[in-house]
């Protein structure tokens, strides 16, 4: 009998081995839709602990906010507000939010910290109402206008509202939380005081935008503001911080730059009307380095995500550009109008890899994210054939459009920029992936915005929405990206025995220690440790099947080996 039973095991084992290859399908495990008859954007998504969804945007006038079957109706005051609103873990509605004035207002970022509470950014115009409750707190721009930030609790019930800005435009384009205090970066023009209080706190552009760099507490209080700009149009695009909370800026400039935003002086030129610009400075504002790229095309900055001190950057450009910032030369030519380009720098700024991809039409990218494996994930828009592929191989995707029409993209490379999977979904309109975001289980979260119907699961299933006016808003969740049909077989990873019983040995190229998962056929985690090369682990308490190991060190993630056990004692 137990022959048997040796052979089923190993039987399936095979079945299974020869059903899994390398395609990546990435589970979408569920797609919602919110939205109007008018235009409708889904700016910004992140995500909480619990698995929480938070999507921020705007709208105008009526829109229904539950993704589900169920009906869930806001108004707008205006041109347009100003949303945000909360999943649960399935996708359900648990509350949503509007706020604003006659005129238009947005909200273009949404953090949470550990306790729930909901921060947003945004900007508005003229006098709007901050206070999505019965109450009003209003708010009434210096200018054309102004930057609001706003605190919810975990309910979505109002804390406060403050307001940035002077007589001339701001807008805050991104914001993070790091603890203690709130990071935000974007543009300005004339002087603007980003001293909420009765205070005065004011700087003074230089030229058309100059860009910001606001340190604010959790109250939304002014701990330091800094400016960096000359005379014509500089522009913040996304900031972030690493483990040492050095804080990172990126963002385009045009002419000639001084980058220190201190007392010293670090100038840089552009190439071309405009050119990216990398900044870093330590958690107190003060100048660490700048690296800028750039050539005669127009370039428009890097959407930057840092994970484990390393800075991950994604932008589109055109033409052939030197991406390395340093001494060496490292172009990329785009294939047509815009292309994707992926980069890797060190904490210094130095080029590790470049990688680009697209066709012969438009490829945009609008989001990046990291996972804590260095995973790299990005969404955007792309037209016509486009190889999502930046290695030899091919991974043509196509839009579903005539030639100027917009399909959304979601992208995954390794953290050598290798290509893991890539996904397209639209119709024959304009749509967009705008947000990305990825939890620490490894799930990952789409908004952007659609037109008419699309099928929303990017692999051969299908789970198709209509939409509800002109322009409407899209939510995602995919499962994460360690599924059992991601597994890719590495030969530098080896597990000995094969089937196992008792214990195995994993033996991998590797010096010194690694993290382990072992993980079932349903992609529940049921083992996991820290290990050395040829070192026993137990897996005495497994019981009989199929399991799937992963293992990574302190640089570098590694997809491991599928394995088998035949434990009879517990059969």
């Amino acid at each position: 009998m137990k022959n048997y039973t040796k052979c089923f095991y190993i039987l399936i084992f095979w079945i299974i081995e020869l059903s899994l290859n390398p395609i990546h399908a990435q589970p979408l495990q569920w797609a919602g839709a919110i939205g109007g008859w008018d235009d409708d954007y889904g700016l910004d998504v992140t995500v909480d602990k619990y698995g929480n969804m938070y999507v921020a945007g705007m709208f105008g006038t009526d829109c229904d906010f539950d993704p589900g079957a169920g009906t869930f109706g806001l108004s707008s005051y205006g041109e347009g507000d100003a949303f945000v609103l909360k999943l649960d873990a399935s996708g359900k509605l648990i509350w949503a939010k509007n706020f604003g004035g006659i005129l238009y207002d947005a909200a273009k970022k949404a953090v949470v910290d550990d306790s729930g509470n909901v921060y947003v950014c945004g900007t508005f115009k003229g006098e709007a109402d901050m206070n999505p409750d019965i109450a009003v707190n209003s708010l009434t721009a210096f200018g054309s206008n102004d930057i609001f930030l706003l605190k919810l609790d975990s309910s979505g019930k109002f804390q406060w509202a403050k307001q940035y800005g002077g007589a001339g435009s701001e807008l805050a384009i991104d914001m993070i939380l790091t603890s203690p205090s709130l990071l935000l970066t974007g543009y300005f023009v004339g002087t603007a005081d980003f001293n909420p209080n009765t205070g005065v706190n004011a700087i003074t552009s230089e030229g058309k935008l100059d860009v910001f760099i606001l340190q604010l507490d959790f109250n939304g209080n002014l701990n330091w503001v800094k400016r960096i700009g000359a005379a014509g149009d500089d522009f913040g695009l996304s900031i972030a911080t690493d483990a040492k909370k050095d804080i990172y800026v990126s963002g385009y400039f045009e002419a000639t730059v001084d980058m220190d935003p201190g007392d010293s002086v670090f100038q840089k030129k552009s190439k071309g009307k405009h050119d990216d610009f990398i900044l870093k400075l330590e958690s107190n504002g003060e100048f660490l380095w700048a690296q800028c790229t750039g050539n005669s095309d127009e370039d428009y900055g890097y959407y930057m995500s840092v994970c484990n001190n390393q800075l991950y950057l994604a932008q589109y450009f055109s033409g052939t550009k030197d991406m390395d910032p340093g001494t060496a030369v490292s172009n990329l030519t785009s294939l047509g109008n815009n292309d994707v380009a992926m980069l890797k720098m060190d904490s210094n700024g130095k080029l590790i890899w470049t990688k680009s991809f697209g066709g012969t039409a438009d490829e945009r990218v609008r989001s990046i994210a990291t996972d804590k494996y260095e995973n790299v994930y990005c969404t955007g828009f792309f037209q016509g054939t486009a190889d999502f592929d930046p290695g030899s191989a091919t991974k043509n995707l196509t839009a579903k459009g005539l030639m100027f029409s917009n399909d959304a993209f979601i992208s995954i490379l390794d953290s050598a920029g290798k290509y893991i999977w890539a996904g397209g979904f639209g119709s024959t309109g304009q749509d967009e992936g705008n947000k990305i975001c990825t939890h620490p289980n490894g799930n990952f979260y789409v908004t952007g915005t659609f037109q008419s119907t699309v099928d929303f699961d990017p692999g051969v299933d299908s789970f198709k929405i209509k939409g509800a006016g002109i322009y409407d808003i899209f939510l995602q969740k995919f499962t994460k990206l360690n599924s059992i049909s991601s597994f890719i077989k590495s030969e530098s990873v080896l597990i000995y025995p094969n089937p196992a019983h008792d214990k195995i040995q994993i033996r991998a190229q590797i010096n010194n220690s690694f993290q382990y998962e072992i993980c079932n056929l349903q992609n529940a985690v049921v083992c996991n440790g820290k290990a050395f090369n040829n070192e026993d682990l137990d897996i005495s308490t497994l019981v009989s099947g199929v399991y799937f190991l992963r293992i990574w060190d302190e640089n570098k993630f590694t997809i491991g080996q599928k394995f088998m056990v035949i434990n009879e004692t517990h059969d």
